[in-house]
């Protein structure tokens, strides 16, 4: 379910055509049927951003992680 929901999350970014880093908010009910409830930007990226967190937990430094939102081309 959680690599469905990691396919779904990119497709979603691409369809929407979205910039950037966004979070997905998925619903999985008991049949572990899968439910796109919204897309976000996360407008911070303070080194106590949620989206900084993760990166850290990833593996991926601060530093990194800006250089990476940076260079990315759309």
């Amino acid at each position: 379910v959680i690599e469905k929901c990691k396919k779904y999350a990119l497709l979603f970014f691409q369809v929407l055509d979205c910039y950037g880093v966004t979070k997905m908010d998925f619903l999985i009910d008991e049949s572990n049927s899968i439910w796109s409830i919204e897309t976000d930007a996360i407008p911070g990226l303070s080194m106590s951003n949620a989206t900084s967190i993760a990166a850290n937990k990833s593996g991926i430094s601060y530093r990194n992680l800006i250089n990476k939102i940076l260079t990315i081309t759309y």
